[in-house]
């Protein structure tokens, strides 16, 4: 995916920019870290974005590999939460559900616009 996103992304970038890189002195190396590598921003924090969700919300992985409770990701220590009990009350396992997606509502409302900037920007044909 991170390919797709990046070769979009770089398609959209105009090639006047680099060849006035090149005019400066620029080689080919420091005209892309310095200034085609800054434009590929909104593609690279939407790719970080992305990452992060899956990594965050990973269940399975940590519930196979990890024994010791104090070490289980958050995901995981919620199912186990609900496993452990012999009844089921909601209001504590709903609470910790609430608690477990909020950093990532937050992380979403701050980075919203640019995670949108670049998942629509890589996707325009041209």
């Amino acid at each position: 995916m991170a390919t797709f996103m990046y070769s979009g992304f770089t398609k959209s970038v105009p090639r006047e920019i680099e060849e006035s890189a090149a005019i400066d002195g620029y080689g080919k190396l420091r005209a892309f870290w310095m200034i085609i590598f800054p434009l590929l921003l909104p593609a690279t924090g939407t790719l970080i974005m992305l990452n992060v969700y899956g990594i965050w919300n990973d269940l399975f992985g940590p519930l196979l590999y990890l024994k010791d409770p104090a070490k289980m990701t958050l995901m995981a220590q919620v199912v186990q939460f609900k496993a452990n009990t012999q009844s089921i009350d909601y209001g504590p396992i709903f609470a910790l559900c609430v608690m477990a997606t909020l950093p990532l509502i937050v992380l979403f409302f701050f980075t919203q616009k640019y995670m949108m900037k670049g998942l629509v920007a890589g996707a325009v044909k041209g």
